[in-house]
Formats: structure tokens, sequence, C-alpha cells
């Protein structure tokens, strides 16, 4: 859970277990659609032999209809794989504990091994960033110098409304939670 407003401020994490269960998820879809691709492949096989194994020409929708369950199984598996590869990317970058607190004058953000503290005048906005690849939606700070420091919301331990009302409390109504980009998801 999001760590308990303090004097010190409003703390937003990555838990080891959100990573393992997001982990976990990855790998049951992953031989589902493995699994899937195995069928399909078995209900061509069987639909192919059914019609007398393409002894004729055949027409190339009768060939469409043969190979449609094994080529829809097989390009889900591969679907599947690449979102594997994107999560499994971005749970490399993010280390478990903290990684975003909101204080009074201005945000500290965890950038690999250091801390980078922000003041609210340093900053330009904060938003959501919509992606349609894994781990999907960032939260994105984007510094006045346009530079921008983003996480992944799926990894974080508080919703994007509790980081919302936070940032609004702490920055004194200065900056909110821009989801915007991310309202359709939502």
């Amino acid at each position: 859970m999001a760590q308990a407003v303090t004097r010190r401020g409003f703390g937003v994490g990555v838990e080891s277990r959100t990573l393992a269960q997001r982990a976990r998820r990855l790998r049951a879809r992953l031989v589902q659609q493995a699994i899937s691709a195995v069928l399909g492949t078995i209900v061509s096989v069987i639909l192919y032999v059914g019609f007398g194994g393409g002894g004729g020409a055949g027409s190339p929708l009768s060939v469409l209809v043969i190979a449609a369950p094994a080529l829809y199984g097989w390009i889900r598996l591969v679907a599947e794989l690449v979102r594997r590869h994107d999560m499994n990317r971005a749970l490399r970058l993010i280390e478990p504990g903290p990684v975003l607190r909101v204080e009074r004058p201005g945000l500290v953000l965890r950038n690999g091994d250091r801390l980078e503290y922000l003041r609210w005048e340093q900053i330009s906005s904060i938003r959501g960033v919509r992606r349609f690849d894994l781990p999907g939606p960032l939260l994105q700070v984007e510094r006045a110098d346009h530079t921008v420091w983003s996480v992944p919301f799926a990894l974080l331990d508080a919703k994007p409304g509790g980081i919302d009302a936070a940032v609004r409390a702490y920055a004194g109504g200065r900056f909110g939670l821009d989801m915007a980009a991310c309202d359709d998801i939502w």
C-alpha cells in the first residue's frame, strides 16, 4: 500500500509483491496462449484431413477457413510474447521501494540509486501518458527544462486518484495529476 501521509509527505512505491503478481499473471497468460495455439493447430489439421487432405486445389477461402484457427492461435501467442518482453524490460528497470514522495515544497523522485528533489517551480507538468504497449500508462513528471521522469502506473502501490489528491494538497492547488490522455482507459 501507499505510505501514509506524514509530516514528510505522501509516498508512492513499487512493491516486490506487485511485481511478482504481474510476473505470475504474464506467465499464466503465456501458457494459455501456447495451449490455444497448439489446439488451433490441431483443429486446422483435423479440418485439413476432414476435407480430403487438400487433394483438390481448393479455393483460397477454404484454405483460409482451414488455416484460421492455427493462424489466430499463433498470432495471439506472438503478441503475448511481445507483451511479456515489454513487461520484463520495464520490471528490470524498476526496483522495489519508494519511487516518489510528494512534499509541501516539491517532489522527491528516485532515479536509480539516487534521489532527485524538485521544487514546484522546477516542474512544468505532472500527467498520465498513454501507452498501448505494456506496462501501460505512465506517471510522468516533466521538469521545467523539458526533461521527464516516468514510472508505469501498473507497478505503483497507489491509484492515480490518490496521487492526484496528494499533489493537489501539497502543491496548494498549483498542480494536479492530469489524466486527460488516459481518460478512456480508466
